[in-house]
């Protein structure tokens, strides 16, 4: 039996390549996805569940602030550690939740390997390399990290002791000693395109809630998308705005009245949608997104484009990490930084 927790829709995709990159096809295969408070996340987690089939898949919904997905998981982990429940291998989502993290502790299991989460990857494995000590990551409410806490202990259950952080990733990161990181190209997911249609007049801008997480304001973003609708204009190119499943309604409108932009709703996560819909893409671009990465190593794309923000116009507390993504993505040779557009 293989088991693998996931929160969001690309870590349900790096799970699965990591089933076939493993070659585990053939054992059982035990699914948790923990449902959010975003609809469309829910959305693409169940259509992307259903579609790559699992022996056993429980949806964990967040009820109530009190994060029942978790102390569920708590409860599981203590039924399967009384029964001495055997497991092949972990992968595992969202690694700042410790109840998450408590699996390499509380499970009986050969190997584990954490899953990526788009850009939390490279601040987490940068933080490592900084000698910061993930396992001391908790809930976020103090509270909640506490009752959880408690909780564990009334199970015998281990949260907060210490493992080592083993990588599954499409992404290049810098290694500790004492790390194992797994480097994989998404080669399961390009076998299942077939014939692609491509326009090569279409540039397809990956959105991002920049503005919705509060790394910038509203205005600051709209005045950055309207630049590269401009550039991509001069350029000849009509711009898709590939929808991120967080950004606002409020924002989407205030885009879509743009000059030379249309808005794309994806059914699945960009690195299946346009595959599963029979479309090839030929030119892309971000902001900051980590597509940049992935999309490249699954489509023939001819230019990835990262259009650089003065760091500046971000609120201080993401700077950092707005500045180790552009750090990053200069190593990557297929990607392009554009300051001046």
């Amino acid at each position: 039996m293989n088991l693998y927790i996931v929160e969001s829709p690309f870590q349900l995709l790096c799970a699965i390549e990591a089933r076939r990159y493993f070659k585990l096809e053939n054992e059982k295969s035990f699914l948790l996805v923990k449902l959010t408070k975003n609809k469309k996340s829910n959305v693409q987690l169940k259509k992307i569940a259903n579609k790559f089939s699992f022996n056993k898949v429980i949806f964990l919904p967040q009820i109530i602030a009190l994060t029942f997905s978790d102390m569920f998981m708590l409860f599981i982990f203590f039924y399967w550690k009384l029964f001495n429940k055997k497991f092949n291998y972990l992968f595992l989502g969202e690694i700042k939740n410790m109840v998450v993290r408590s699996a390499v502790n509380n499970l009986n299991h050969k190997n584990y390997f954490f899953l990526d989460d788009g850009i939390s990857t490279f601040a987490i494995q940068n933080e490592l390399m900084n000698n910061v000590d993930i396992n001391k990551l908790s809930n976020d409410n103090i509270i909640i990290g506490k009752l959880i806490f408690f909780i564990s202990k009334l199970l015998l259950l281990k949260v907060k002791q210490d493992i080592k952080i083993n990588w599954f990733s499409c992404f290049s990161l810098d290694k500790l000693s004492n790390q194992i990181i797994i480097k994989h190209q998404f080669n399961f997911l390009k076998s299942i395109k077939s014939s692609l249609i491509c326009n090569k007049n279409i540039f397809h801008f990956i959105g991002s809630p920049i503005s919705e997480d509060g790394k910038l304001s509203l205005q600051d973003e709209l005045f950055h998308i309207k630049k590269v609708a401009n550039y991509c204009f001069h350029k000849g190119f009509s711009v898709e705005y590939c929808v991120h499943r967080r950004e606002s309604e409020i924002k989407l409108n205030l885009i879509s009245s743009i000059n030379n932009i249309q808005l794309r709703l994806p059914t699945y996560p960009l690195e299946i949608d346009f595959l599963l819909k029979g479309i090839s893409i030929f030119e892309i671009g971000s902001f900051f997104s980590t597509t940049l990465i992935s999309l490249p190593l699954i489509y023939d794309i001819k230019y990835c484009m990262m259009f650089e923000i003065n760091d500046t116009f971000f609120q201080d507390n993401f700077k950092e990490t707005y500045l180790l993504t552009l750090a990053n993505n200069r190593k990557i040779p297929y990607i392009n930084i554009l300051k001046e557009y």
